[in-house]
């Protein structure tokens, strides 16, 4: 994964979704969202603003920040989206990229100001802190283990593939699906979908057993002899469908080496 990729991996998960400034326990408060900033004015009456301003930081680093004076109000029990200017300091930036290595989870805390003023009370500025994690993704290790033939003939070809991945992540994930293409001693043998499921902790490995059906008619029979011997060398290469605790993402995959055969 380049650099650009894993700022567009860390800076829009955080702009878009960290930076909320919620309710409150016992009475409403306006919340925002940054994407430029949309402010929900929870009460009956217009809430004049006055300012909003963040700060995004990852291990003491702030690399993000903004501010804007406003003017007008929030209409009552409505909402107003507003621009607001971004300073990037891009030394503090560096070191948060420079950490953030696939499969890490990269730390941040996000601070949230909203200055209004109300009426009857004075001014204020709610400030609303929030710390988290962001992962950036990984591409586990893939490997085909072995391949069990059940039916060995040109107009068929069928058995179970034994494939092996390990989590090279910090954080756990679930593996729901898999798009994939399989060659075999050079030769394309299957393209196909697997929906069984694997949940591997950090660091983990685990199998999944895949069916295999093809026809050999096209690739001759001394292809077919091929698959005979006690091992031959493999292609796999495709996409999991990947869920983590912090949301859903598509990894590709491309492995190859050499794999036991039995018939």
């Amino acid at each position: 994964m380049n650099r650009s990729a894993l700022s567009a991996a860390l800076l829009c998960p955080i702009a878009a979704s960290v930076l909320t400034l919620g309710g409150c326990s016992q009475i409403p408060r306006p919340t925002a969202s940054v994407t430029g900033a949309r402010i929900d004015n929870p009460y009956a009456v217009g809430l004049p603003m006055v300012g909003l301003d963040y700060a995004l930081a990852s291990d003491g680093n702030e690399f993000l920040t903004g501010d804007a004076a406003l003017s007008g109000e929030v209409p009552a029990e409505g909402s107003r989206t507003i621009q607001i200017p971004a300073r990037v300091a891009f030394g503090p930036l560096g070191n948060v990229l420079q950490s953030a290595r696939p499969g890490k989870l990269v730390p941040y805390r996000a601070d949230l100001g909203l200055t209004f003023d109300p009426p009857i009370i004075s001014e204020r500025r709610v400030l609303t802190i929030h710390h988290g994690q962001i992962p950036i993704p990984s591409v586990p290790e893939v490997s085909v283990q072995e391949i069990r033939w059940t039916s060995l003939s040109l107009s068929s070809v069928s058995g179970t593939m034994k494939v092996r991945l390990k989590n090279t992540a910090e954080y756990r994930y679930r593996i729901g699906s898999m798009n994939y293409s399989l060659d075999l001693s050079g030769q394309r043998v299957t393209s196909a979908a697997t929906s069984n499921t694997l949940t591997l902790a950090p660091g983990a490995s685990g199998d999944l057993s895949i069916g295999v059906s093809f026809s050999a008619t096209s690739l001759g029979m001394a292809f077919l002899n091929t698959l005979t011997s006690a091992s031959a060398s493999y292609r796999l290469q495709g996409a999991a469908s990947v869920t983590t605790d912090f949301g859903p993402v598509t990894i590709p995959f491309d492995a190859s080496g050499q794999a036991s055969m039995f018939n």
